[in-house]
């Protein structure tokens, strides 16, 4: 499973790098793109974003399309991230407060 993951990342990071060389990006477009995330996924999965802010690529995207997609969603993505970060430290917070009150230390909490 991890191979299969592995190759599938490669071939749209190699497809991606080839894009942006090619049609000359500023250094700072890659800069601008370190705090999102992608998935990589099958040749028939579609391309979208998702609730937690993950852009979900299938293998099979050209980087011109990916390039483009990314753009327009990155504001979207960020905002989905910020949201998914913030609802997962509520939960970590109440269940904190829930093993405290029931007498329980949350180590490191």
């Amino acid at each position: 499973m991890g191979m299969v993951y592995s190759q599938r990342l490669l071939k749209l990071v190699t497809s991606l790098v080839s894009f942006v060389r090619a049609n000359c990006f500023p250094e700072s477009f890659a800069k601008s793109l370190k705090d999102l995330n992608l998935v990589a996924e099958s040749e028939s999965a579609a391309l979208k974003l998702s609730t937690t802010g993950q852009f979900v690529v299938p293998a099979s995207c050209s980087a011109e399309v990916l390039v483009n997609f990314i753009h327009r969603n990155k504001a979207e993505a960020q905002t989905r991230q910020s949201e998914h970060q913030s609802y997962n430290d509520g939960r970590l917070r109440r269940r904190a407060a829930s093993f405290q009150k029931g007498g329980l230390i949350a180590i490191g909490l």
